[in-house]
């Protein structure tokens, strides 16, 4: 079986926007910090040039590095989720002795009767669709319980 990644990505035309005003801003900050230091000049136009210079910077980085980030890994041996605003969860499907599936959470029942909840509801519909579509796949591969909440 394949492995199912979901990925926390900003659209393509988001990205570029942002690291076009990033990138531009900081040329022009970086332009008036250095005549402003090279005319020994150093007032307010100065420290908000450095400080909007340094900004940009962190606002590029975000935009061109620090972007993607792995909110669902589904694969044969386990379940490992980083979604925004819920406890990370790692579990192993040999643990499972049954799902609930939502219509965008999923319920996790160990053979240790615990219960784990899993709320997807910061996700695009399509992502969804295709986790509970991977679950299915697995539950029927691994005879794991399942049944709709």
């Amino acid at each position: 079986m394949n492995e199912l990644l979901i990925i926390d990505n900003l659209k393509s035309s988001f990205r570029y926007l942002g690291i076009t005003v990033s990138a531009v801003s900081a040329a022009i900050s970086l332009d008036i910090t250095i005549r402003q230091f090279v005319a020994g000049v150093y007032n307010y136009m100065f420290f908000a040039a450095l400080l909007l210079l340094i900004l940009s910077v962190i606002l590029f980085l975000c935009f061109a590095i620090w972007d993607k980030k792995t909110l669902l890994k589904i694969n044969n041996m386990q379940l490992v989720s980083n979604l925004q605003g819920e406890k990370s969860l790692n579990i192993e499907w040999n643990e499972i002795s049954g799902i609930g599936i939502g219509l965008s959470s999923l319920v996790f029942n160990t053979k240790a009767a615990k219960t784990y909840t899993l709320d997807m509801g910061t996700l695009r519909y399509n992502d969804i669709k295709d986790i509970k579509s991977k679950i299915i796949e697995i539950c029927e591969s691994k005879s794991i319980e399942f049944y709709n909440i």
